[in-house]
């Protein structure tokens, strides 16, 4: 199974990034659909179910209290993918030390959600949706109270992502 580590984000959230992403040209970009917003805290790429479960255990003993993220920034990664981030990284690198001890790695990461990923855009196209996206000077809040393993299914409409984990 192909899986992630994420952070969920509110409805409400997802609904106001989806609004912030009519600014995109689709001809150019290849939007994320609403119910796949979310920060990544570690791709995994295949792994076995066994895998999964134990990482899903693993992943219910990270305690941490509830906190507001605000989503305020906007760039881009390479040639390959347009984001929102926020400011504030502090209590999301906090919770990235703690992922990091209990599955014993040391990966640093860039708290971001993906917005659209290159169809055919040139870095001036890149350059351009990211200065409309902050003309626009959005603040998106979402409640941070979970981290999850994700699948992530490939279909040909584009990706579905299910929780393999439930945590309360």
């Amino acid at each position: 199974m192909r899986c992630f580590i994420a952070l969920n984000l509110s409805n409400k959230a997802k609904k106001e990034i989806n609004e912030l992403n009519e600014l995109i040209d689709e001809k150019k970009f290849r939007k994320v659909k609403e119910e796949n917003f979310h920060i990544t805290m570690r791709f995994l790429g295949e792994i076995s179910e066994e895998k999964a479960f134990e990482l899903s255990r693993k992943l219910n003993e990270i305690k941490f209290n509830e906190f507001e993220i605000e989503l305020n920034e906007a760039g881009f990664f390479g040639l390959n993918v347009l984001w929102i981030a926020s400011k504030e990284k502090e209590k999301l690198n906090e919770l990235n030390e703690k992922l990091n001890e209990l599955i014993g790695e040391d990966k640093r990461f860039h708290a971001h959600v993906t917005l659209a990923r290159n169809r055919n855009a040139e870095k001036k196209e890149f350059k351009e949706a990211v200065e409309k996206l902050r003309e626009k000077k959005f603040s998106i809040k979402s409640k941070i109270n979970s981290i999850d393993l994700m699948e992530s299914e490939l279909t040909s409409k584009g990706s579905k992502y299910k929780k393999i984990n439930l945590k309360n």
